[in-house]
């Protein structure tokens, strides 16, 4: 099968997977946070004898990963791998070889990852041993209405060419890095605003650029000041202001009561709110219709072995997605 390993689980079966709002699947949700399987609360991944963890329930900067099946959406075989970065899995049952495969270890926070070879063993019950072919560093919108996206990489592009699907108006790219409103203006932003070209906070001067804020605003950097920001340009009684950026470990948001008080909503949103297994399917047919700009997000094609170059390529904005093959 071809599969694409998803973060965000679903099971179908529990609390969260029944509500039609919610996409936040606890199946596995206490073992992946620990970096470990839910059928032994091991890991599956190991360097001269010595156990790794897994990230983020894929571990997909290796060669080899093992996933849980709830963590595994099945796709079209004709889509193509290096494109929609999936790989070809197989269940297991605890039986088999382990594989010895290259992987990027990460040892310290903030340092370079070690390309190396690491051993991946057999998958569990419940589990899925993917070959990883191609991986990558990467609500409802109502027709007519105006949209503020702050931060445009991936994600904010990703947000951008979404709210334009959905008849978005008035659509206003936020980035203090003003290289990256000629691609925005191609997704699908009708303007865009650079915080440095002003002497006042960007939150008061895209209310006044639209008299009383955007109906929706979009945070897709993870800086806890920006979504303050995007929050308080939302529309007085009726904006909505949805952080979709990770923010750092510990820290808090804040703003006056009277913001929200006076009509305006702050939400979050994970996984794009995709219930994984079964609409993650639904989004590769979409690309091999043609109605998504999938391969525009693709702006560079590395070997694995550069992926800390890759890295540096991100973190400089001078990329936007880059796929990493093993080949």
């Amino acid at each position: 099968d071809h599969v694409i390993p998803c973060y965000q689980a679903y099971c179908g079966e529990c609390k969260f997977c029944k509500h039609p709002e919610s996409n936040l699947c606890v199946s596995v949700r206490a073992f992946t946070g620990k970096g470990v399987m839910k059928s032994d609360g091991k890991s599956r991944f190991s360097v001269d004898g010595k156990p790794l963890f897994h990230f983020m329930g894929t571990s997909t900067f290796s060669e080899y990963t093992v996933v849980h099946e709830q963590s595994v959406a099945k796709i079209d075989m004709a889509a193509p791998l290096d494109k929609v970065r999936t790989g070809r899995g197989a269940r297991g049952n605890g039986q088999g070889k382990p594989i010895e495969c290259k992987a990027a270890v990460a040892w310290e926070a903030k340092k370079p990852l070690d390309v190396r070879m690491v051993t991946v063993d057999p998958p569990g019950p419940g589990e899925v041993r993917i070959k990883v072919v191609a991986t990558a560093l990467c609500h409802t919108v109502k027709a007519g209405s105006s949209v503020a996206v702050f931060g445009l990489g991936a994600v904010g592009l990703a947000v951008i060419e979404a709210a334009k699907r959905a008849g978005a108006a008035r659509i206003i790219g936020v980035d203090i890095n003003a290289a990256k409103f000629g691609v925005a203006m191609e997704f699908g932003a009708t303007e865009c605003v650079n915080p440095k070209d002003h002497d006042k906070p960007i939150q008061q001067v895209i209310v006044e650029m639209t008299e009383w804020g955007c109906d929706y605003t979009f945070e897709c950097i993870g800086n806890t000041a920006v979504m303050r920001a995007a929050l308080e340009c939302a529309h007085r009684g009726w904006g909505t202001s949805v952080v979709i950026g990770v923010a750092a470990a510990g820290q808090e948001i804040s703003t006056r009561p009277f913001q929200l008080v006076t009509g305006r909503r702050w939400m979050g949103t994970a996984f794009g709110g995709y219930k994984s297994r079964v609409q993650v399917p639904d989004l590769v047919t979409e690309y091999m219709s043609g109605s998504t700009l999938l391969d525009k997000y693709i702006t560079h094609n590395m070997k694995f072995d550069q992926i800390n170059e890759a890295f540096e390529l991100l973190h400089a904005g001078e990329c936007l997605r880059c796929v990493l093959t093993f080949d």
